[in-house]
């Protein structure tokens, strides 16, 4: 008899490699049930983040056709980039509601297993006193990144493509080649291309640089001013007014240059300074796909008042208040961790 109800798999699985189908098959060695949480499932379709979590679920069902949906259970799960404890309880909350039938029919808590991989400090970072930890020992797969890299090289390079072959499962590769002549691949594969020009300008630097930005959330009217934006990195998806500080300026100065140049927003300084409610550093070591980025955040809140109007300018294809109840279904249409800033400052982070 498998002595856990239950057994936890936490994962991005971009993609679903050998090294998760060992965890999730020791899963079903202990548990008489599975439940994969899908990290980042409501992030913007980009090289760091290329399938959607419905994609992703797909490679899990491949791989094990024969389960039902009862045996392994699929739940997406959202970032919470800036606020660890909401992540915790996330994960608690998904796995809450998918045991509440077991404690309804039994009249006793399941017992729970969270299953993970050995490998560096992901291990750690799930630590939920509640269940029992069990970790699997690593398997020598590349890393994610890594393969993703081989996969955006692969539609030229046949030694990458054998490379990705040789981690992944033979159904998520099947996968993948269907992935490769969808919808989406070639301006994933451009911009995967691109960053990686950026990234090699770069190398001759004696460190490796850590850039400095700056972003505006302008609050009015029950509305949020965002910028569409006109180039690669994130071409099309919706940011935060922003940009990087140039030498001679402050970076209070900076935010409202890339204010006005993006959006040509007419408030003046001073109306502005009076209306700035909060600002704060976001310094996710993987928040920019360019490489070690800080940005600088200040938080602008107009109450009440006739929106004033605005467009699109400098590198901005286009300028546009949203209502802010329109957020929340907007996270995959957001550039970088863009999302999770306006999340913070308006609470929710």
């Amino acid at each position: 008899m498998q002595p856990y109800h239950f057994a936890v798999v936490v994962g991005s699985f971009e993609p679903l490699h050998l090294g998760h189908r060992a965890a999730i098959d020791h899963a079903f060695a202990i548990a008489e049930h599975v439940i994969v949480l899908i990290g980042s499932s409501h992030a913007a379709r980009t090289p760091l983040h290329p399938f959607s979590a419905e994609e992703r679920e797909a490679m899990l069902r491949a791989v094990y056709p024969d389960l039902s949906p009862h045996r392994l259970i699929v739940r997406k799960l959202g970032d919470r980039l800036y606020n660890e404890l909401q992540w915790v309880t996330s994960v608690q909350e998904e796995v809450g509601r998918v045991a509440m039938d077991h404690v309804l029919a039994q009249q006793a808590p399941p017992l729970i297993a969270l299953v993970e991989s050995t490998r560096g400090a992901a291990a750690g970072r799930l630590a939920f006193p509640e269940w029992d930890r069990v970790q699997v020992e690593h398997q020598s797969v590349p890393a994610m990144e890594a393969l993703r890299a081989c996969l955006f090289a692969g539609s030229t390079d046949l030694s990458t493509l054998r490379q990705l072959q040789s981690s992944v499962p033979e159904p998520v590769f099947a996968l993948l080649r269907a992935f490769m002549q969808g919808p989406h691949f070639a301006a994933l594969a451009e911009e995967f291309r691109f960053l990686q020009s950026v990234r090699e300008s770069w190398k001759a630097a004696p460190y490796p640089p850590v850039f400095v930005t700056t972003d505006a959330v302008v609050v009015h009217s029950g509305h949020i001013l965002l910028v569409q934006r006109g180039h690669q990195p994130g071409e099309g998806l919706w940011a935060l007014p922003g940009g990087f500080v140039d030498q001679e300026e402050t970076i209070y100065e900076s935010c409202l240059r890339e204010l006005r140049e993006e959006t040509a927003l007419d408030i003046p300084a001073s109306a502005l300074r009076g209306a700035l409610e909060g600002q704060r550093v976001f310094d996710a070591p993987r928040r920019s796909q360019r490489g070690r980025t800080i940005t600088h955040a200040f938080f602008f809140h107009f109450p009440e008042g006739e929106l004033p109007p605005v467009q699109g300018g400098d590198d901005a294809a286009a300028a546009k208040w949203f209502r802010l109840a329109r957020l929340p279904g907007m996270q995959s249409q957001m550039f970088e961790d863009h999302y999770h800033i306006v999340d913070w400052f308006l609470g929710g982070g």
